[in-house]
């Protein structure tokens, strides 16, 4: 009877395509833009190395998240400004991780904490599920993480930055 109630609860699940796992993330990537004023350049940087942290989902629903980032790996493409944005605006030799809490999320959409340069403020943004693979994106304002906007030669970067992430979950 065990046997019979095991199957019709695994055909129950393919067929709502209910799935439900939890794991720590496999792989991440981060990516940020934002533009400069007066002159509109395009300001773009990514992750070196993968985040840490685990993922708990229940089909596409996203149910639980933490995720930490070494910031020491971000990379603009130009060795100065990865310098800078270190050294005067993340503080990494203080602050060598940014930390991502989960608060809410259901619909594609998510809400929770991001704990940045000595800063714990809310953030909300969308998502997508496909199997394992999860992609986010959102907005931060510099401000917030007590970030004067970087400016250099006469170039002030916006206070917004997207922030866009992709990851997968092991386990």
């Amino acid at each position: 009877m065990k046997f019979l109630t095991a199957i019709f609860i695994s055909h129950m699940v393919l067929l709502w395509g209910v799935t439900a796992f939890a794991g720590p993330i496999k792989s991440c990537k981060i990516s940020f833009g934002t533009r400069g004023k007066p002159v509109l350049i395009s300001i773009e940087g990514t992750t070196t190395k993968p985040c840490s942290g685990s993922i708990t989902l229940a089909g596409k629903t996203a149910k639980k998240a933490d995720i930490k980032l070494p910031l020491a790996s971000i990379d603009t493409g130009i060795p100065l400004r990865n310098r800078h944005l270190k050294e005067n605006y993340l503080h990494v030799e203080k602050f060598p991780t940014a930390r991502f809490t989960l608060e809410s999320g259901g619909g594609g959409k998510f809400k929770g904490k991001l704990d940045m340069n000595g800063a714990v403020t809310k953030v909300a943004g969308t998502y997508t599920v496909t199997g394992k693979d999860i992609e986010a994106e959102f907005l931060i304002d510099l401000p917030d993480f007590n970030m004067k906007p970087p400016t250099f030669m006469g170039v002030t970067v916006v206070d917004k930055v997207r922030i866009q992430v992709e990851i997968t979950v092991g386990g």
